[in-house]
């Protein structure tokens, strides 16, 4: 995960707290990142779960394949 990603994940759990008083805005200026990177980031976060299921599974398809030829 890169330093973006860990800021904007930070946010999200904040703010999914409950608890928060500040706007997506405030927190994304504190941060130093931008709030549309934020929104990209939050829709974007179905198409890496994906992504990461898929490469698991790819990576358990070269495991079963190399474990073969040992």
């Amino acid at each position: 995960m890169n330093e973006a990603s860990t800021i904007f994940s930070l946010i999200h759990q904040t703010l999914s707290g409950g608890e928060n008083e500040l706007s997506v805005s405030m927190m994304c200026q504190t941060a130093g990142v931008s709030r549309s990177g934020y929104y990209a980031w939050l829709n974007a976060a179905s198409a890496r779960q994906v992504r990461e299921a898929q490469d698991r599974a790819d990576f358990e398809l070269v495991l079963e394949a190399y474990s073969r030829r040992t």
